[in-house]
């Protein structure tokens, strides 16, 4: 591995007190405090924003399931109104209660 030609392909074994230390430390110590905390922003992110978008799928499946349940539920209120209004018409007396039926 060290043997290699190429300086750039050697693999640079850090001694002294960096030799312990884990290895996003050395990497924070190479792109320092900044570098580290951009990183691992953008790590968070790109762990996050596919849970994100799948949630986001599934809340606009179930608003158009909500709305589509409502507006069946508009049109069976509506239904029903309008049968409450011919039972109203067909047991009204005369042409004063049945136009009493149909006052909104």
């Amino acid at each position: 591995m060290d043997d290699s030609p190429n300086p750039r392909y050697r693999r640079v074994v850090p001694d002294g007190f960096m030799a312990e230390m884990p290895v996003w430390v050395r990497a924070a110590a190479v792109v320092g405090i900044p570098g580290a905390i951009a990183f691992f922003l953008v790590w968070i992110g790109a762990n996050t924003i596919p849970k994100m978008q799948q949630e986001l799928v599934i809340l606009q499946q179930q608003h158009a399931l909500m709305q589509q349940i409502e507006q069946q539920r508009e049109q069976r209120a509506e239904d029903l109104y309008r049968l409450m209004q011919r039972i109203c018409a067909n047991t009204a007396k005369d042409s004063q209660e049945r136009a009493r039926c149909f006052d909104r």
